[in-house]
């Protein structure tokens, strides 16, 4: 539904953003649309009092919709961190959340981890805003396509392949060298950390 308000002969379309909104506001002004004859046409402030209230209103339930739309935190289980080795697939600098693709290392150190059919299983964290991320030297150049990384990730409730950092390390062996079997970057010579933090105990 569309509310038109006409102020001083200059049509004001309100953004279907927020219809709930606006149809609310559209029984508070009676038809929804107010039609100024010229623009000279007063109106009794009173009425004006009442537009500008409706439409303060539906700009705040405008500016609230992202937050409501940014997910929430409840989807991880922070009670809980599993610690992965894996090979970066990609990296997505998100204004929001800075998130690493990756592909976890089996215990060997020496395969990829594959899902039921056969195929890499990809993991998805997220992080840090990327203006917090670029602070802590994580960018896409730092955790090129191969790159081999550890890190400790809140999962997902649901059991899909993803998670939150929290406050895990991070760590990045050095090029063309994995772990020993059962540990993780943290503990290779020359690894590099980023950011503060320690790989957590699972």
């Amino acid at each position: 539904m569309k509310s038109l308000i006409w102020v001083s002969n200059k049509q004001i379309l309100i953004n279907q953003t927020c219809p709930a909104l606006i149809y609310k506001a559209g029984n508070d002004l009676g038809e929804g649309v107010i039609a100024m004859a010229n623009t000279k046409t007063t109106f009794a402030w009173s009425f004006f009092g009442r537009i500008s209230k409706c439409i303060s209103i539906i700009a705040l339930g405008c500016l609230a919709i992202p937050a409501s739309a940014h997910h929430s935190y409840s989807m991880y289980d922070g009670s809980v961190y599993k610690v992965f080795t894996g090979v970066i697939v990609r990296v997505v600098p998100n204004a929001a959340h800075f998130e690493m693709h990756f592909v976890p290392l089996n215990e060997e150190r020496n395969a990829l981890v594959r899902d039921e059919d056969g195929e890499p299983l990809v993991w998805v964290v997220q992080m840090e805003s990327a203006a917090r991320a670029t602070e802590q030297g994580i960018t896409r150049d730092s955790f090129p396509q191969g790159a081999v990384m550890s890190i400790g990730v809140h999962p997902r409730r649901d059991g899909r392949p993803a998670g939150d950092r929290g406050d895990s390390g991070l760590f990045q062996c050095p090029k063309g060298i994995s772990p020993e079997p059962g540990k993780h970057c943290d503990s290779v010579a020359s690894n590099i950390a980023f950011g503060p933090g320690e790989l957590p105990t699972e």
